[in-house]
């Protein structure tokens, strides 16, 4: 449905069986056009089975139109992948979300990622996934802002760097990523 309401939050699940409808280039094309088309009006969530060929192509997409890609080895698991994603995008918050690092420590400066432009929407029972980085294991707050359907919503969250160990290879990779995306 073309006419969606600006703050609510639409999703669309797209289930493959591995089997491609089109060459790798039509994939491709019809994934850009569909980005260029969605613009943040939905939310594209992807189930694979493992060995899909299509999978980088899905991981893409899903990334560029605010969802995330899941896959699971056997049909079976896509099954409890599903039920866990529609269990976990039931109750939406807001949309066009953004943050901001504040730091009272003079000299201070946190990056965070993904950049605002391309942070996923947020659902009641799912995470929120911000990166961050920064030289100093200083105390900040963490500012995060997004509209609801029915207004703006602010959460502010202050985060304690004082225990804070080295950063997991998981960790340096997704910031890798991110940092490219960023681009």
């Amino acid at each position: 449905n073309e006419e969606t309401h600006p703050n609510v939050l639409s999703n669309i699940i797209l289930i493959t069986n591995g089997d491609g409808l089109f060459t790798k280039e039509k994939s491709q094309k019809s994934s850009k056009e569909f980005t260029q088309t969605n613009r943040k009006k939905f939310s594209l969530f992807c189930l694979a089975i493992d060995q899909d060929a299509k999978t980088p192509l899905m991981n893409a997409l899903a990334e560029f139109n605010q969802g995330v890609l899941y896959t699971s080895p056997t049909k079976g698991g896509l099954k409890r992948r599903l039920c866990k994603l529609v269990k976990s995008i039931q109750s939406p918050i807001a949309r066009n979300i953004h943050a901001t690092a504040i730091s009272k420590a003079k000299n201070q400066s946190i990056e965070l990622l993904p950049s605002n432009s391309r942070i996923k929407n947020l659902y009641a029972n799912g995470p929120l996934v911000l990166l961050g980085k920064t030289h100093r294991k200083k105390t900040f707050t963490l500012v995060v802002h997004g509209k609801a359907v029915d207004g703006w919503i602010q959460i502010q969250k202050e985060v304690k760097l004082s225990n804070a160990g080295i950063s997991s290879p998981y960790l340096n990779e997704e910031w890798t990523v991110q940092h490219a995306l960023k681009a």
